[in-house]
């Protein structure tokens, strides 16, 4: 009897020890990973016009320092056409991975890297260099990144993708950035130089027939407004105009909907009211002199 209540004691203690465990393993086998972006192996990199840069993609496992099945991977290294072409025929790409260069919707341009396991994973390294490629810089002047879009390392049943944090790489000319305004079907915006680190001078509004003006923004699918007292320049970039349906009206002294022209107009009058309060006080003072 004492042998089976110590077994049956047994079976409960290793129960009660084996799940914790068995979910602590489940949590170790999930990794994480980071892109790293190098560009002649530095993050910042200093170079001169016509100069052939060598990009870098490395992937790196941050959860443990070992090997891990790879089941499909991806990411874009985006660039800045203006300042970048791509040398043909430069990628080196690890086995399996596949490249191809993409045209974007604005002045960028990026390379997809991809990898997708035939069978069950491949094991790769916990660092391993997805691929390189080569960049000739055309820019004569500021500071372009390189960026990682849509960087993914798929799960084992595809239904996710396990965490992933990305950097940026900085090929630097000078610190003389130019900042373009497109102004999306309005009036022509004048370009402005702006060294590196400061912020922008708000641009004169442009106008556009039958719309108005609602802002400036730093992505052509206007998600990200600028904000011209906060923000400051870090590259060579492409500020894109938002528009609504409508008539434009005039300029705005600040975000509350009074006009320019109605300013001095409203300090007219606010001295009016005072020189009339000034003048019924003193009416009201000198009868009283007069008595006394």
């Amino acid at each position: 009897m004492k042998q089976k209540v110590a077994a049956a004691l047994l079976a409960v203690l290793c129960g009660g020890c084996l799940l914790p465990v068995h979910a602590q393993e489940e949590v170790q086998q999930s990794p994480s990973f980071d892109f790293v972006l190098l560009v002649d192996g530095e993050e910042s990199w200093e170079a001169s016009c016509g100069e052939i840069v060598t990009v870098t993609l490395r992937l790196d496992r941050t959860d443990a320092d070992q090997p891990y099945p790879m089941y499909a991977m991806q990411d874009e290294i985006q660039y800045d056409e203006t300042f970048f072409e791509l040398i043909p025929g430069s990628a080196v790409l690890a086995d399996q991975v596949t490249g191809r260069d993409l045209g974007g919707t604005d002045e960028h341009r990026a390379y997809y890297m991809n990898y997708l396991s035939m069978g069950g994973g491949d094991q790769w390294a916990a660092s391993t260099i997805v691929g390189t490629i080569q960049l000739r810089v055309i820019g004569t002047s500021g500071v372009a990144r390189i960026t990682s879009r849509n960087a993914l390392v798929s799960r084992k049943d595809g239904t996710g993708s396990e965490p992933c944090t990305v950097n940026e790489a900085k090929v630097i000319v000078s610190t003389d950035c130019t900042v373009r305004f497109e102004s999306r079907g309005g009036n022509a915006v004048p370009d402005q130089t702006v060294q590196y680190g400061d912020k922008i001078l708000p641009p004169e509004t442009p106008s556009r027939e039958g719309h108005r003006f609602a802002g400036w923004y730093r992505d052509i699918d206007l998600t990200e407004p600028w904000d011209f007292e906060q923000d400051v320049v870090q590259n060579n970039m492409t500020l894109y105009a938002a528009w609504t349906e409508g008539e434009q009206l005039p300029d705005m002294a600040s975000d509350t909907g009074v006009a320019v022209w109605l300013v001095p107009a409203l300090a007219g009058i606010a001295v009016a009211v005072v020189i009339v309060a000034l003048c019924r006080k003193q009416a009201a003072e000198h009868p009283r002199k007069h008595k006394q």
